[in-house]
């Protein structure tokens, strides 16, 4: 054979096994963990693509997303894994408590500055409101104290002043 031309096709081995196709779920666990390791200013079609091991950042635009997009299934995504119950019980406080609960785990899980927008200055703090009224000063320095409560405490504080306040409203509706 000439040095010149190149082997005939049907002498050469065959191409190797075509990669699995892409998914929706694959595409957006793989940013979600990206977005876990990294934060949100972590996530590019480029780090999303190498997570999936072997694609271009370009195959994750054949398929259709942006990366607004692709941040819009991440939200949809992180927001499923929240658990609601097809009906609602007959204890309504605690039905909210529950919802509230799974997704402050959902958010911790994720990591809350990758899903939360930050609140705006005018929103008090639970520690802002015990201050603000008199009547709960064992509160106010608890709260204050180096040694206080969690953030997770906190959060329970503030969850169970909000259901307190509803409770409060309902009750007043009603008499």
């Amino acid at each position: 054979m000439p040095r010149n031309l190149a082997p005939l096709v049907w002498s050469q081995p065959p191409p190797p096994p075509r990669q699995r196709a892409l998914g929706r779920e694959e595409i957006v666990a793989a940013a979600i963990a990206v977005t876990d390791e990294a934060g949100p200013e972590g996530v590019t079609m480029k780090a999303v693509a190498a997570r999936l091991g072997g694609y271009s950042p370009m195959a994750l635009y054949r398929y259709g997303y942006s990366k607004e997009g692709l941040v819009d299934l991440m939200l949809d995504a992180a927001v499923a894994e929240i658990p609601v119950p097809a009906r609602p019980s007959d204890d309504w406080r605690e039905d909210l408590r529950a919802l509230a609960l799974a997704t402050r785990a959902m958010t911790v899980r994720h990591g809350t500055r990758c899903w939360s927008t930050p609140a705006p200055a005018t929103i008090a703090t639970v520690h802002d409101l015990a201050a603000a009224d008199g009547n709960v000063p064992h509160l106010t320095s608890w709260l204050a104290q180096p040694t206080g409560p969690t953030v997770d405490e906190r959060f329970i504080i503030g969850l169970d002043l909000l259901l307190d306040g509803i409770a409060g409203r309902l009750v007043n509706r009603l008499t």
